[in-house]
């Protein structure tokens, strides 16, 4: 699966937000993934003929984003209006932030929210390829599409996104070679410029 990345698509004014708020998010808590949710953003332009040749540009800008971190790293509690304060030009921002643990249990278990994200979202910041120790995404995601759009439009502020799975469960896919049972879990744990598996009792 092709990850999506480019926000060339985006107006400049945008990209140029994303990359200040990136920026400040790596500064403060050097985030394993930062996925890019949506934004809204209006722009008010006055002209008058009683002027020289120039308009005013006022606009309004506001993000959603997901903030993935290592096991042991927290994002401040006022983070959102750090960014804020550093980024004028962002009016307001919605950081939802998990551990990459969160973030991969919560796709083995077919969440709605993190598989859409995994599969639709923009990245906007990966470090040492983290993206990759992901579970695969869910091939047949498109036939959710539905429950997704309805998902959002019933919940713009994604309440309770955490608890909302695909349904149905998607049917695992299998390749006919016979599964090793003995396999030991593996906890993931992601430590500055490492990355670490520790196998964990059953």
């Amino acid at each position: 699966m092709k990850t999506h990345r480019s926000i060339r698509h985006l107006t400049g004014r945008e990209q140029k937000v994303l990359l200040a708020i990136k920026n400040q998010l790596i500064a403060l808590c050097e985030p394993v993934l930062i996925y890019y949710l949506g934004s809204n953003q209006s722009v008010h332009v006055t002209r008058s003929c009683f002027t020289k040749p120039s308009y005013e540009e006022q606009g309004f800008f506001a993000c959603d984003l997901l903030v993935v971190l290592a096991d042991e790293d927290m994002l401040p509690g006022n983070a959102e209006q750090i960014i804020k304060t550093s980024v004028p030009e962002c009016e307001a921002i919605h950081l939802i932030t998990h551990p990459m643990n969160f973030v991969v249990e919560q796709l083995q278990a077919y969440s709605l929210f993190f598989c859409w994200v995994q599969r639709h979202a923009i990245l906007l910041h990966e470090q040492d390829h983290a993206s990759e120790l992901l579970p695969e995404p869910v091939v047949s995601l498109k036939s959710y599409e539905r429950q997704a759009t309805e998902f959002y439009n019933d919940n713009p502020g994604y309440a309770n996104y955490d608890r909302v799975y695909l349904s149905p469960l998607p049917v695992p896919v299998t390749t006919g070679k016979a599964e090793d049972t003995t396999a030991v879990p593996l906890k993931l744990i992601i430590r500055k410029g490492r990355l670490l598996f520790v196998a964990e009792s059953w």
